[in-house]
């Protein structure tokens, strides 16, 4: 028998708890459950995909831009000139732009 990881319950309850704050539209509560959950699980991409769009729907555009990044390091399939171009217009500060390219990257 298994004994599951505890980390991997509450990483993924965490998650259910975001998605639903988000989609009852209040995306500046699903940031602290997005957060903590990638905090519990650093390398997880599909909790970066998640605190991104809540960031984005919260209007912190920079912040959202940063945890697309945390995604797109943590899936090698991403790297590449599109990930490249969508850092590039991050590090010019065109937020938009950048998360644009990012969605369009990342399929989110």
């Amino acid at each position: 028998m298994l004994d599951p990881d505890p980390r991997t319950a509450r990483a993924a309850a965490l998650r259910a708890l975001g998605d639903t704050l988000l989609a009852a539209g209040q995306p500046d509560a699903a940031l602290e459950p997005y957060q903590t959950a990638v905090d519990i699980f650093p390398g997880w991409v599909g909790g970066y995909l998640a605190l991104a769009e809540a960031q984005q729907a919260a209007g912190n555009l920079p912040e959202a831009v940063a945890a697309y990044r945390q995604a797109v390091k943590f899936n090698l399939d991403w790297h590449g000139p599109q990930a490249e171009h969508a850092a590039g217009l991050a590090d010019s500060g065109n937020w938009p732009a950048a998360l644009d390219a990012y969605r369009e990257l990342t399929g989110n």
